[in-house]
């Protein structure tokens, strides 16, 4: 077998080894379809890199990553992505992983539960009474918590975490835009840089590629020119010439999607680049004057600065 060799498997983890408070992980994913040809006749894959924190033992995960050969534990995964599949809350199976999601219950437990109420009975105490399924009284309020937020959430998460976000970009991003927020990740994630602290073009370029955000997209080519107007401050630069600009743009954006290994097909033009100026114009965000193209908010400041200086 040969090693750095790129493959994708689809199993349950069966064990959890060691887990890091950073999310880093070595864990086994059991009963991968295919995963025979990759690690030989093995029914255990050994994989080691990051795991969201929803994610446990018993949960079904797709996981990318590259095969290394290791001296004493022969064929190992090193993660990738991770991307967890949502219990299905309609099969008992779904319900039982859920149920193990919650504090003091195993599968002995949930499978009990399930055995006694049916899923979707048991399902529904978890939401709302969960002491009726096993957990202690001192769980039930967190419990209930832990409940509703996969409930609520669960598919929202997975959803994001194939776009190549961590759990704490996911919370940022739930908690800015709720139920919503799938939606704009896969129609305008460059608004994120704006709204979420923390989210720069690059990494938003990243995420917004990875969910099919075309290269020639609008929204990204008005986002790339603000950063690189805005970055310009730190060069001592307000303003570039259109043309420089423009060049300047188209440049980046090839440069971001390959960094973040998008096929270099079908990417902005001078074309796409000054309708994106004066989309930004027509938005307020840049002033045209006489070929030039300025930030407004750098404009804004210079112009406060010398007004304050009199």
């Amino acid at each position: 077998m040969k090693a750095d060799k790129k493959t994708t498997i689809r199993g349950t983890i069966e064990a959890i080894r060691y887990r890091s408070s950073d999310g880093f992980c070595i864990f086994s994913v059991l009963d991968s379809p295919g995963s025979e040809e990759v690690f030989g006749s093995r029914p255990t894959v050994n994989c080691k890199g990051f795991l969201p924190a929803t994610t446990e033992i018993g949960d079904i995960v797709t996981i990318t990553g590259t095969i290394e050969q290791h001296l004493k534990y022969g064929a190992q995964l090193k993660v990738d992505s991770a991307v967890p599949e949502p219990p299905d809350t309609d099969s008992e199976e779904g319900v039982t992983r859920l149920l193990m999601k919650l504090p003091g219950i195993g599968r002995i437990k949930a499978e009990k539960a399930i055995k006694e109420l049916g899923y979707s009975k048991a399902w529904e105490c978890a939401l709302s009474d969960p002491g009726k399924i096993g957990v202690k009284p001192s769980d039930c309020d967190r419990a209930k918590e832990i409940a509703i937020s996969l409930s609520v959430n669960y598919e929202i998460v997975v959803a994001l975490l194939g776009f190549g976000m961590t759990d704490h970009e996911i919370n940022k991003v739930i908690a800015c835009y709720g139920q919503d927020a799938v939606k704009i990740v896969t129609s305008e994630p460059y608004q994120m840089i704006s709204d979420i602290d923390g989210f720069g073009f690059s990494r938003v370029d990243g995420i917004a590629l990875k969910a099919g955000i075309a290269p020639r997209n609008h929204s990204r080519v008005m986002a790339a020119i603000l950063y690189i107007l805005e970055s310009s401050e730190n060069e001592g630069n307000i303003f570039f010439p259109a043309s420089v600009l423009c060049a300047k743009a188209q440049d980046f954006l090839e440069t971001s999607a390959m960094k973040h290994q998008v096929p270099l097909v079908n990417l902005p033009g001078y074309g796409e680049v000054k309708n994106g100026i004066l989309g930004l114009r027509d938005e307020g965000l840049v002033v045209i004057d006489k070929q030039k193209i300025f930030s407004s908010y750098l404009l804004n400041a210079e112009k406060s600065i010398l007004g304050a200086l009199g």
